[in-house]
């Protein structure tokens, strides 16, 4: 989403139904939602904050120590391509 991507979904059934539908033909037709990320309202939302408080606030399980070592070297990246990395991680990606 933050890189303007496009997100496929369909509007029908639980996700059992969907799996079974799946398996038993491919979709005929996809839709797709366009998402676009609000970066200037980011920036006055988090401008107090340093890269290593947006760790705090985004990843709340244990960070691995090679994930924390990564994160100390990339500590001085823009705030939005530190956040995208942040979001990458299985850390985040798990919670």
């Amino acid at each position: 989403m933050l890189n303007n991507a496009e997100i496929a979904y369909s509007e029908k059934g639980d996700e059992e139904t969907m799996i079974t539908n799946f398996k038993k033909r491919k979709l005929r037709k996809k839709t797709f939602i366009k998402v676009s990320a609000d970066w200037s309202s980011f920036e006055e939302n988090f401008k107090n904050k340093s890269n290593k408080d947006l760790v705090h606030l985004i990843i709340t399980s244990k960070i691995n120590k090679g994930t924390a070592a990564m994160l100390d070297r990339n500590e001085k990246l823009y705030k939005h391509d530190f956040v995208v990395q942040l979001m990458s991680l299985p850390e985040y990606q798990l919670c």
